[in-house]
């Protein structure tokens, strides 16, 4: 059986929830599993296949904004960037000379990848998507990602063909020839499953992201959400957090009257009859 190395993102939770049925899959066939990541992402994994090896893999922070000039903050960060993806490379290949493996998946980690096994990318962002009057720099994201899908045997696409609906839109859709040969769609990569147990909720939010923008749209969301009609969930991906905590009419949170909400702290909601990760 094969030793499969799988690094994903930690910029939120979605990372995390996007390899874990391809882990299970792994898992189901008796490969062995080594899951090298941090945060959130880690925490969660943990919880999810406590079997498994794991290894923290700190990555680059996210060149996000608290404010709308992302831009000019994400061109400033790219010489700080490009030695993190530098130092990813590296580190890299010290974890992967540590034990013998016969597969690399990486998910968004562009320096997360091997020269000597194959090493496979997964992403459902092939392009980024910008403003009309900056759109020569969408066009150079098209290019810099296949330079980088150039390094992997494949890049597996975590959503429907552009030809049919797909979720991520134009992200997901690249003109770029080498991009194009390497890409496998695979349909929709959800960690959770419907089962059969009554509806009781009206509303389900998750949130999700790295931080500090989670805490900001989790602040903005609890503001608003008491303003729905009917049962709600708030999702609130801080897997560090284990609690379920219900607010009603009589309860005051943050200067705000709740009403009907449920925050949930945890990552698993099986006993709610969603089987998977929030």
């Amino acid at each position: 059986m094969a030793h499969v190395f799988i690094s994903p993102l930690s910029w939120g939770l979605g990372h995390a929830a996007r390899v874990t049925p391809i882990i299970r899959e792994l898992l189901g066939h008796g490969h062995e599993v080594t899951i090298a990541t941090s945060g959130g992402a880690l925490e969660m994994l943990k919880k999810e296949f406590p079997g498994c090896h794991f290894i923290f893999f700190q990555d680059y922070p996210a060149p996000y904004s608290s404010t709308r000039f992302f831009l000019p903050k994400f061109t400033l960060s790219i010489p700080n960037l490009t030695k993190a993806l530098s130092d990813e490379k590296k580190i890299t290949n010290r974890l992967l000379s540590n034990n013998k493996y016969d597969m690399v998946i990486s998910d968004s980690r562009l320096g997360v990848y091997s020269d000597k096994i194959p090493s496979f990318f997964i992403s459902h962002q092939l392009r980024f998507s910008l403003p009309y009057y900056i759109k020569p720099v969408e066009t150079f994201s098209l290019y810099i990602n296949e330079y980088f899908h150039k390094k992997f045997e494949r890049v597996i696409i975590s959503d429907n063909n552009p030809n049919t609906v797909c979720l991520s839109g134009k992200l997901c859709h690249s003109t770029r020839r080498t991009t194009n040969m390497k890409a496998y769609y695979t349909g929709i990569l959800c960690p959770s499953h419907k089962m059969n147990v009554p509806e009781d909720l009206d509303f389900l939010i998750s949130i999700s992201g790295p931080e500090p923008q989670r805490s900001k749209l989790e602040e903005i969301l609890l503001c608003q959400v008491q303003k729905l009609p009917g049962e709600k969930m708030v999702l609130l991906g801080r897997p560090h957090d284990n609690f379920e905590k219900k607010l009603d009419r009589n309860e005051r949170d943050g200067g705000n009257f709740r009403k009907n909400v449920t925050l949930w702290g945890k990552t698993s909601l099986t006993q709610r009859g969603i089987s998977g990760n929030g």
